[in-house]
Protein backbone atom coordinates (compact mmCIF):
# COMPACT_ATOMS: atom_id res chain seq x y z
CA UNK A 1 0.00 0.00 0.00
CA UNK A 2 1.27 3.35 -0.84
CA UNK A 3 1.78 6.18 1.48
CA UNK A 4 -1.48 8.14 -0.50
CA UNK A 5 -3.59 5.04 -0.37
CA UNK A 6 -2.72 4.67 3.52
CA UNK A 7 -3.62 8.20 4.54
CA UNK A 8 -6.69 8.13 2.75
CA UNK A 9 -7.67 4.88 4.53
CA UNK A 10 -6.66 6.63 7.82
CA UNK A 11 -8.99 9.48 6.68
CA UNK A 12 -11.92 7.11 5.97
CA UNK A 13 -11.36 5.08 9.25
CA UNK A 14 -11.45 8.54 11.05
CA UNK A 15 -14.89 9.36 9.43
CA UNK A 16 -16.42 6.12 10.44
CA UNK A 17 -15.35 6.51 13.96
CA UNK A 18 -16.77 10.12 13.82
CA UNK A 19 -20.41 8.49 11.99
CA UNK A 20 -22.10 7.73 14.74
CA UNK A 21 -21.25 11.69 16.86
CA UNK A 22 -22.22 13.41 13.57
CA UNK A 23 -25.29 11.61 13.08
CA UNK A 24 -26.27 12.60 16.27
CA UNK A 25 -25.40 16.54 16.56
CA UNK A 26 -27.00 17.22 13.38
CA UNK A 27 -30.47 15.45 14.91
CA UNK A 28 -29.58 18.19 17.87
CA UNK A 29 -29.33 20.80 15.66
CA UNK A 30 -32.40 19.67 13.42
CA UNK A 31 -34.78 20.01 16.55
CA UNK A 32 -33.47 23.41 17.69
CA UNK A 33 -35.43 26.75 16.49
CA UNK A 34 -32.95 28.58 13.75
CA UNK A 35 -34.66 31.10 11.97
CA UNK A 36 -32.36 33.28 11.02
CA UNK A 37 -33.33 36.58 12.40
CA UNK A 38 -36.30 35.17 14.02
CA UNK A 39 -35.18 32.32 16.67
CA UNK A 40 -32.21 33.41 19.15
CA UNK A 41 -28.94 32.04 18.22
CA UNK A 42 -27.53 30.64 21.76
CA UNK A 43 -28.87 27.12 21.26
CA UNK A 44 -27.08 26.65 18.17
CA UNK A 45 -24.09 28.29 18.76
CA UNK A 46 -23.82 26.29 22.31
CA UNK A 47 -24.91 23.01 20.96
CA UNK A 48 -21.78 23.07 18.28
CA UNK A 49 -19.35 25.23 20.99
CA UNK A 50 -20.06 21.85 23.04
CA UNK A 51 -19.22 19.33 20.07
CA UNK A 52 -16.47 20.80 18.84
CA UNK A 53 -15.18 21.01 22.88
CA UNK A 54 -15.73 17.37 22.38
CA UNK A 55 -13.82 16.55 19.47
CA UNK A 56 -10.49 18.44 20.90
CA UNK A 57 -10.90 21.84 18.74
CA UNK A 58 -11.26 25.53 20.30
CA UNK A 59 -14.20 27.48 18.75
CA UNK A 60 -14.01 31.30 19.42
CA UNK A 61 -16.76 33.19 19.58
CA UNK A 62 -17.98 36.18 17.15
CA UNK A 63 -19.87 39.29 18.00
CA UNK A 64 -21.44 41.35 15.86
CA UNK A 65 -21.16 45.15 16.63
CA UNK A 66 -23.88 45.18 18.64
CA UNK A 67 -22.41 42.72 20.96
CA UNK A 68 -24.85 39.22 19.77
CA UNK A 69 -22.49 35.97 18.89
CA UNK A 70 -23.64 35.33 15.25
CA UNK A 71 -21.21 32.45 14.61
CA UNK A 72 -18.03 30.49 16.39
CA UNK A 73 -14.40 29.59 14.11
CA UNK A 74 -12.36 26.81 14.34
CA UNK A 75 -9.16 26.83 12.65
CA UNK A 76 -9.37 25.05 9.39
CA UNK A 77 -11.28 27.39 9.25
CA UNK A 78 -15.14 26.21 9.61
CA UNK A 79 -17.22 29.26 10.14
CA UNK A 80 -20.86 28.41 11.30
CA UNK A 81 -22.54 31.95 10.42
CA UNK A 82 -26.35 31.31 11.94
CA UNK A 83 -27.01 34.81 10.54
CA UNK A 84 -26.25 33.64 6.84
CA UNK A 85 -29.88 33.19 5.89
CA UNK A 86 -31.40 36.56 6.71
CA UNK A 87 -28.79 37.49 3.82
CA UNK A 88 -26.89 39.73 6.43
CA UNK A 89 -23.87 37.35 6.92
CA UNK A 90 -23.06 38.63 10.05
CA UNK A 91 -21.06 35.74 11.08
CA UNK A 92 -18.86 36.07 7.87
CA UNK A 93 -18.29 39.94 8.32
CA UNK A 94 -17.25 39.76 11.95
CA UNK A 95 -14.89 37.40 11.12
CA UNK A 96 -13.35 38.93 8.04
CA UNK A 97 -13.57 42.40 9.86
CA UNK A 98 -12.61 41.15 12.86
CA UNK A 99 -8.66 41.18 14.77
CA UNK A 100 -8.03 37.64 13.71
CA UNK A 101 -9.22 38.14 10.35
CA UNK A 102 -6.84 36.31 7.46
CA UNK A 103 -4.47 38.39 5.83
CA UNK A 104 -5.26 35.91 2.86
CA UNK A 105 -8.39 33.93 1.65
CA UNK A 106 -6.97 30.82 -0.36
CA UNK A 107 -11.07 29.67 -1.23
CA UNK A 108 -14.42 29.76 -0.05
CA UNK A 109 -16.67 27.08 0.46
CA UNK A 110 -20.63 27.12 1.90
CA UNK A 111 -22.41 24.16 2.12
CA UNK A 112 -26.25 23.57 1.57
CA UNK A 113 -28.20 20.26 1.89
CA UNK A 114 -27.68 17.51 -0.92
CA UNK A 115 -24.04 15.60 -1.60
CA UNK A 116 -24.55 15.39 -5.48
CA UNK A 117 -23.15 18.51 -6.98
CA UNK A 118 -19.93 20.65 -6.43
CA UNK A 119 -20.91 24.06 -8.01
CA UNK A 120 -17.82 26.50 -8.45
CA UNK A 121 -19.02 29.91 -8.14
CA UNK A 122 -22.36 31.32 -6.95
CA UNK A 123 -24.71 33.83 -7.89
CA UNK A 124 -25.69 37.83 -6.60
CA UNK A 125 -28.26 38.96 -4.47
CA UNK A 126 -30.59 41.73 -5.34
CA UNK A 127 -33.49 41.93 -2.21
CA UNK A 128 -36.35 44.39 -3.11
CA UNK A 129 -39.31 45.45 -0.85
CA UNK A 130 -42.55 46.62 -2.42
CA UNK A 131 -45.14 48.86 -1.12
CA UNK A 132 -48.46 48.45 -3.11
CA UNK A 133 -51.12 51.06 -1.92
CA UNK A 134 -54.97 51.07 -1.81
CA UNK A 135 -57.44 53.07 -0.50
CA UNK A 136 -58.44 52.20 3.52
CA UNK A 137 -62.09 51.39 4.33
CA UNK A 138 -64.59 48.61 5.60
CA UNK A 139 -65.16 45.10 3.90
CA UNK A 140 -69.22 45.82 4.78
CA UNK A 141 -69.67 49.53 3.62
CA UNK A 142 -71.69 50.78 0.25
CA UNK A 143 -68.45 51.92 -1.76
CA UNK A 144 -65.71 49.33 -2.65
CA UNK A 145 -62.26 50.85 -2.30
CA UNK A 146 -59.19 50.23 -4.10
CA UNK A 147 -57.76 46.82 -2.16
CA UNK A 148 -53.79 47.22 -1.96
CA UNK A 149 -53.92 43.32 -1.01
CA UNK A 150 -55.54 42.59 -4.22
CA UNK A 151 -53.71 44.51 -6.40
CA UNK A 152 -50.06 42.89 -5.05
CA UNK A 153 -52.04 39.82 -5.82
CA UNK A 154 -51.76 40.90 -9.82
CA UNK A 155 -48.38 42.35 -9.14
CA UNK A 156 -47.42 38.66 -7.61
CA UNK A 157 -48.64 37.21 -10.77
CA UNK A 158 -46.65 39.52 -13.22
CA UNK A 159 -43.21 38.53 -11.13
CA UNK A 160 -44.27 34.97 -11.21
CA UNK A 161 -44.40 35.03 -14.60
CA UNK A 162 -41.74 37.55 -15.75
CA UNK A 163 -38.95 36.14 -18.38
CA UNK A 164 -35.18 35.59 -17.45
CA UNK A 165 -32.37 34.74 -19.32
CA UNK A 166 -32.48 30.79 -19.92
CA UNK A 167 -29.06 30.97 -19.83
CA UNK A 168 -26.84 31.88 -17.01
CA UNK A 169 -24.04 32.46 -19.40
CA UNK A 170 -20.82 30.98 -20.80
CA UNK A 171 -18.47 28.65 -17.44
CA UNK A 172 -21.61 29.95 -14.86
CA UNK A 173 -23.98 26.55 -13.75
CA UNK A 174 -27.06 28.39 -12.93
CA UNK A 175 -29.79 30.36 -14.09
CA UNK A 176 -30.86 33.77 -12.43
CA UNK A 177 -33.94 33.36 -10.63
CA UNK A 178 -36.95 35.45 -9.15
CA UNK A 179 -38.86 35.32 -5.81
CA UNK A 180 -41.33 36.55 -3.80
CA UNK A 181 -40.62 35.49 -0.33
CA UNK A 182 -43.08 37.56 1.74
CA UNK A 183 -46.32 39.31 1.35
CA UNK A 184 -47.39 41.05 4.55
CA UNK A 185 -50.68 43.16 5.70
CA UNK A 186 -53.96 43.46 6.82
CA UNK A 187 -55.09 43.43 10.14
CA UNK A 188 -58.35 41.43 10.46
CA UNK A 189 -61.81 40.39 8.89
CA UNK A 190 -63.17 43.65 7.89
CA UNK A 191 -60.57 46.32 7.32
CA UNK A 192 -59.40 47.29 4.15
CA UNK A 193 -55.99 47.07 4.01
CA UNK A 194 -54.21 50.56 2.36
CA UNK A 195 -50.66 49.12 2.31
CA UNK A 196 -49.33 45.43 1.36
CA UNK A 197 -45.47 44.84 1.44
CA UNK A 198 -43.89 42.65 -0.80
CA UNK A 199 -40.31 40.74 -0.56
CA UNK A 200 -38.50 39.61 -3.63
CA UNK A 201 -35.41 37.83 -3.89
CA UNK A 202 -33.81 38.04 -7.15
CA UNK A 203 -30.74 35.90 -7.67
CA UNK A 204 -28.48 37.63 -10.20
CA UNK A 205 -25.57 35.69 -12.35
CA UNK A 206 -23.48 37.24 -15.56
CA UNK A 207 -25.64 37.00 -18.18
CA UNK A 208 -28.69 38.85 -15.33
CA UNK A 209 -26.45 41.59 -13.24
CA UNK A 210 -27.90 43.91 -10.97
CA UNK A 211 -28.21 46.48 -13.68
CA UNK A 212 -30.34 44.02 -15.90
CA UNK A 213 -32.84 43.51 -12.58
CA UNK A 214 -33.08 46.99 -12.22
CA UNK A 215 -33.64 48.25 -15.19
CA UNK A 216 -36.09 45.07 -16.07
Amino acid sequence: MSGADAEVGAALGAAREDRDSVVELTRQLVRLPSRAGIDPYGPVLECMSAWLDRHGLRPRQLPAAGGETVAIVGSLVLLFDVDEHTGHFGGAQAYFEGADAPDRVDGVMIGYPGPDDVVTGGRGVLRARLHVHGVAGHSGSRAMTLNAITKAAVLVSVLADAELPADAGPDFPLPPRLTVTEVADGSGYTAVPDLCTLNVDVRLTPAFDIAAAEGG
